[in-house]
């Protein structure tokens, strides 16, 4: 017999098998591992006191709820990056217009509230207080999403930037 007849017979018969069986044991696992550990009922963390008991009856629907996250995009990080990334892509930002309040505090720094100006300027709607990352601020893609996600849902949004982030003026250093 030739060599590469012999590769051929090789190749064929056993390690493209194996490989094919490797890897359909491994996405196996995978898949797994998805469904029993990332998918399943939300669970809600929160002090127990009569305030929260009672929010938490108001809102049942939310314990109710099934969180599926992408199988691609396990995680809060990859999550993050990956909108972050699409969205600069192919959209840009998010194309809301915000109103500007500035809020002194006591200490004599200040903080912005970016209200989003909507068409629908109803103000009888309730008020969906969004709050940033640790840096994060109005011009943050997903803050973009959760405003517009918000709006659709009837609510009124404000967005509460921190001292120094998304172009609030930083007017105290420590030292």
């Amino acid at each position: 017999m030739e060599l590469a007849l012999v590769k051929e017979i090789i190749l064929t018969k056993f390690y493209f098998p194996r490989l094919y069986i490797g890897l359909m044991v491994i996405f196996i696992a995978y898949w797994l591992y998805y469904k029993l550990k990332m998918c399943g009922k939300l669970k809600l963390y929160y002090v127990h006191s009569s305030y929260n008991h009672y929010i938490i009856d108001k809102a049942a629907q939310i314990s109710k709820k099934v969180y599926n996250p992408s199988p691609f995009l396990l995680g809060g990080n990859l999550q993050t990056f990956y909108a972050e990334i699409v969205n600069r892509r192919t959209k840009g930002r998010h194309n809301l217009e915000f109103q500007r309040q500035l809020v002194r505090i006591e200490d004599g720094g200040q903080i912005a509230l970016d209200w989003v100006i909507s068409k629908d300027k109803d103000e009888n709607n309730p008020i969906a207080v969004i709050f940033p990352g640790l840096t994060g601020g109005t011009d943050n893609a997903y803050i973009g999403y959760i405003s517009r996600s918000a709006l659709k849902a009837g609510y009124r949004c404000v967005i509460l930037n921190k001292r120094g982030c998304s172009d609030t003026p930083l007017l105290v250093f420590c030292n």
